[in-house]
């Protein structure tokens, strides 16, 4: 799930983002939703973005799995779309700093694991570094630990913005069972994980082979028949609701990222 790219390297522990009884109030003069004289709220201006700014966002989404993909699978209004999106944008924009230092010990404590690793299989043995590797494992899983933990007051923010069946869907997409939509929204078995995998190579191969438009209908034909054999009724009913909601979702989920990461210039 990590797909954070080493190139803005940041985020991090710091605690953001508090969801208030009636408005948002956003970092500095940066957003903030107002109230006119009728009690309407109006539209939230974004000062814009750089681009470098942007894409680390982007990758920040991705990495907490809230890529566009989740983002639509998870069913948004219009105004959650945007909330969620905003929370994102403001809790980078205001710990970016910290998680650049535990992204970087992470890093540190890698190469230092690979070189150990390295001379430990080039020989001798030598006892004493063979410890050393032990000592360096440890370290780098609490590196990662830490590195992890740097993501828990913003997913605590969204999690403030979701309704209970949004936040199950989300912490089904966070374990990862599947590699597109809308297989990512269910909490598969390792039996279906592994079964619906099948299903879906045998798909590929099919696709790529078929000479025709009645070749590719009956692949598809074939693997909609594997999934209702695989997936619970409940299972096939997430799939069925994300095929109804797909459209006012990414609707919902475009006009967010439009709006909320606009780009200066």
């Amino acid at each position: 799930m990590r797909n954070l790219q080493r190139h803005w390297k940041s985020v991090a522990v710091v605690s953001v983002g508090v969801l208030g009884a009636g408005a948002w109030l956003w970092r500095g003069a940066e957003a903030r939703m107002l109230l006119d004289p009728g009690g309407e709220p109006e539209p939230v201006v974004y000062e814009p973005l750089t681009q470098v700014q942007r894409d680390a966002i982007v990758n920040l989404l991705a990495d907490v799995s809230l890529d566009r993909d989740a983002l639509v699978g998870l069913n948004l209004s219009t105004s959650q779309a945007e909330s969620v999106v905003a929370a994102v944008r403001t809790w980078y924009l205001s710990n970016h700093a910290t998680l650049t230092s535990l992204d970087q010990a992470e890093q540190q404590k890698t190469v230092a694991v690979w070189e150990l690793e390295k001379a430990v299989s080039m020989g001798p043995a030598d006892a004493q570094r063979d410890s050393q590797l032990a000592l360096a494992r440890q370290d780098l899983q609490t590196a990662r630990a830490s590195y992890r933990s740097g993501f828990l007051s913003l997913e605590t923010t969204v999690n403030n913005l979701l309704s209970e069946t949004q936040r199950s869907t989300w912490a089904a997409v966070k374990v990862g069972h599947g590699r597109n939509m809308p297989i990512r929204l269910l909490d598969l078995t390792d039996a279906q994980r592994l079964a619906i995998s099948d299903a879906l190579q045998r798909y590929e191969r099919q696709q790529a082979a078929a000479g025709d438009e009645t070749a590719r209908s009956t692949a598809r034909t074939t693997l909609e028949t594997a999934k209702e054999s695989i997936l619970t009724v409940d299972q096939r009913s997430v799939l069925q609701a994300y095929s109804g909601y797909f459209a006012s979702s990414s609707q919902a989920v475009a006009h967010a990222l439009d709006t909320v990461l606009v780009v200066a210039g």
